[in-house]
């Protein structure tokens, strides 16, 4: 079956589609921009700084693979009505999901923390520029 016969008028799920494409980049894309944009500069001070087969390594590859995640997420928010393909429809939850994980895990730590805070600070395992917090083991 055709995606006409799936869902009645050939245009409709374009529509739904891309109707919740716009609420999604009106609500997530600031945000990502500006991680991506962290993200580069820290990737940039780190290619002049530091050489191609030095130890962090690793990390500047996994630092480039997130980018380019974000990269990729970013492009699908910004999708025109009539660059959908219809497997976005089954995918889009799971963009959502993995976007909303992303911002959880890049917020901001709070300006102020409380004097008996039992909670530990650590460094973003990704982009460094990034803290969150854990339960203190002790």
């Amino acid at each position: 079956m055709d995606s006409t016969a799936q869902t009645g008028n050939p245009g409709d799920w374009q529509e739904e589609m891309y109707q919740r494409l716009k609420y999604l980049e009106d609500t997530y894309f600031a945000d990502l921009r500006e991680i991506h944009q962290k993200l580069s500069m820290k990737l940039s001070q780190l290619d002049s700084l530091v050489a191609p087969n030095a130890r962090g390594g690793e990390q500047i590859e996994k630092m480039k693979h997130f980018k380019m995640v974000l990269e990729r997420m970013m492009a699908v928010l910004q999708l025109g009505k009539h660059s959908m393909q219809i497997g976005l429809k089954d995918k889009l939850s799971l963009y959502e999901k993995q976007i909303q994980s992303i911002l959880q895990y890049h917020k901001k730590a709070p300006q102020q923390q409380p004097v008996h805070n039992t909670m530990k600070t650590r460094k973003c395992r990704i982009c460094e520029d990034c803290v969150h917090k854990r339960r203190n083991a002790n």
